[in-house]
């Protein structure tokens, strides 16, 4: 804040006449008064000011220092000064959006295969006072599963680690950041609808003609039939309820799985 600041101190003694009082001062030097000059106060160990004179506000990106003297009844005084302090007014950077790891990822965005673990990457600065502590929380998108509260982790922490989970195929999750800087300023991210899937797309099979099954329209002419240079091929069945089908990969060889009869030998066909 630019308008209020407050000191705390301990440790002045005087065992032969007592403390009579104390006073202090803030200055953009060690031991200056430029920005509050000499103010006296009883004995207590902590002050603040909300209204500086003149309404004038504290400087921005200028340090400053408070000096506290101490006088004993005896007239007799000694001080001692704050170490250099900046005002803060902005909130951290999100210099990197949260995202799931790769490792505990799939190949879909905001999916993951595992049921018992999330890991997330993100970063917050702060070039102005630093990043103080963090919080990081993980709950459904929808209704509940579970409870879980929010986490406060180290202000270093980049990527974080959820472990013995218990998370629903199908169902969606969020993930939640908070940082937090020395002057008290916070921002927050989300990852949402984070989908959990751990398992495979039911197997379907190829969509061969057959004279013995019930006629459901689903053969097509010159499909599933082949000549010395062409094949046509069709297949109903595959399907997945928690994520949907992204894309089928179609391999031609002379053994399962290989695709050397393909004309371009180092990939193979992709249908999405």
């Amino acid at each position: 804040m630019e308008d209020y600041i407050g000191a705390k101190w301990y440790g002045f003694k005087d065992a032969e006449s007592g403390i009579e009082r104390y006073e202090w001062r803030v200055g953009t030097t060690v031991g200056g008064d430029d920005i509050l000059p000499p103010k006296a106060l009883p004995v207590v160990q902590l002050t603040y000011i909300s209204n500086l004179p003149n309404n004038k506000l504290l400087p921005l990106g200028i340090r400053m220092y408070i000096t506290v003297r101490c006088y004993n009844k005896a007239g007799l005084y000694t001080e001692s000064t704050s170490n250099g302090f900046t005002i803060d007014v902005t909130v951290p950077v999100l210099r990197k959006k949260p995202i799931l790891a790769p490792t505990f990822g799939s190949i879909l965005p905001y999916t993951t295969i595992s049921r018992t673990s999330i890991k997330v990457e993100w970063e917050f600065t702060d070039d102005d006072s630093d990043i103080e502590r963090q919080y990081i929380s993980i709950s459904p998108h929808v209704l509940g599963d579970f409870n879980a509260s929010a986490m406060m982790i180290p202000s270093v922490l980049t990527e974080f680690q959820f472990s013995n989970l218990d998370l629903h195929d199908g169902s969606k999750y969020k993930v939640k950041l908070i940082g937090c800087n020395l002057a008290g300023l916070c921002q927050s991210a989300v990852i949402d609808d984070i989908t959990v899937d751990s398992s495979p797309p039911t197997r379907g099979m190829f969509a061969i003609s057959t004279d013995h099954a019930a006629n459901l329209n689903r053969h097509r002419d010159n499909w599933m039939r082949w000549s010395t240079n062409a094949i046509n091929i069709s297949w109903l069945g595959f399907s997945d309820l928690h994520t949907g089908i992204k894309e089928y990969i179609v391999n031609l060889g002379t053994q399962p799985f290989f695709c050397d009869l393909q004309k371009i030998r180092s990939e193979c066909w992709l249908f999405k």
